[in-house]
């Protein structure tokens, strides 16, 4: 029998989901723990709870401790609605994706140009991808090193800037006024880097960037424009570092998994002219705008993530 890809991998998803969204995450969070006690407080039947905390059992996300269930350990943050690791965000940004994904054959026949996505789209983005992304921004600092002054363009939750910030550099944050307000303010506040940060509102290609910067972030944002878009963004990026600066590409790159094939399709879901990028493809762009390949760094091979260095 065929073993078809990812099948029935949709039921994880909306576990968590209901885990999130019915309030049991809430409830375990602040220690309520066995089945008649969660069914109780929310009106629920027990056995269903039951049946659905065994589910939840099976796929490591709580543990059993005689009659208690508890979340996983390590795994709190994940659902504590005030921690910027806290997982609804990115729950309602997968949900957004699936009306979109549904249509996909309709995308296919359709010569169409997709629309803009609205603001919520990108506030559930840039909070949701936090948790995602902290391990693989803690790599690329470890790959870089330390900057005095740093520009994170497209900065969404600052999630890539703030392992600087944290080592005292001065960050700049670029990024929509919506998602500045909801998800880059949420994330340095709650990690007290106030003093570490300011923001430029705007569009990328409108707002002026500054100057002398000794590293631009360019984290996850080319896949979502044309090559003409993304040379002009690398023309700004080397006009914005000083003397001995560096660009940093964080991107799916083409070619690393299967990873990037399927953001590809996300692309040409959600996007008008937005496609994933090999790094040649990058660093040919990159050489037009006077800057070169200095290192490529694989962030996440499981998931194609790498980190395209240019001076």
């Amino acid at each position: 029998m065929m073993n078809f890809p990812g099948f029935f991998s949709f039921a994880e998803f909306c576990m968590l989901k209901a885990f999130v969204e019915s309030g049991v995450a809430s409830l375990m969070f602040k220690g309520v723990s066995s089945a008649s006690a969660i069914a109780s407080r929310l009106d629920l039947d027990v056995d269903r709870v039951e049946r659905f905390l065994n589910a939840l059992l099976s796929l490591g996300v709580v543990e059993k401790l005689e009659d208690r269930y508890v979340i996983k350990r390590g795994w709190e943050i994940y659902f504590d609605e005030n921690s910027v690791f806290f997982i609804g965000p990115y729950l309602k940004h997968v949900e957004r994706l699936f009306d979109r994904w549904n249509n996909l054959e309709q995308a296919l026949k359709s010569r169409d140009v997709q629309k803009r996505p609205d603001g919520s789209f990108f506030t559930h983005l840039a909070r949701g991808l936090f948790p995602v992304n902290w391990d693989l921004a803690w790599r690329l600092y470890a790959e870089i090193g330390f900057m005095r002054r740093v520009l994170d363009v497209g900065c969404g939750s600052c999630v890539w800037s703030v392992p600087y910030a944290m080592h005292n550099a001065s960050v700049v944050g670029l990024d929509f006024k919506e998602v500045i307000e909801s998800a880059a303010r949420f994330t340095v506040e709650k990690l007290g880097l106030q003093k570490r940060y300011e923001f430029i509102e705007g569009n990328m290609f409108d707002v002026n960037w500054g100057s002398n910067y000794n590293l631009v972030i360019l984290g996850q944002i080319l896949h979502s424009h044309s090559p003409d878009q993304v040379l002009e963004i690398f023309t700004k990026s080397k006009n914005a570092i000083g003397s001995g600066g560096f660009v940093a590409v964080i991107e799916f790159f083409k070619g690393y998994g299967r990873g990037p094939a399927l953001f590809d399709i996300n692309m040409l879901l959600n996007t008008t002219r937005g496609r994933v990028y090999s790094v040649s493809d990058l660093e040919e762009i990159a050489k037009r705008a006077s800057l070169k390949p200095h290192k490529f760094v694989l962030l996440d091979p499981s998931r194609g993530v790498g980190a395209l260095i240019l001076v």
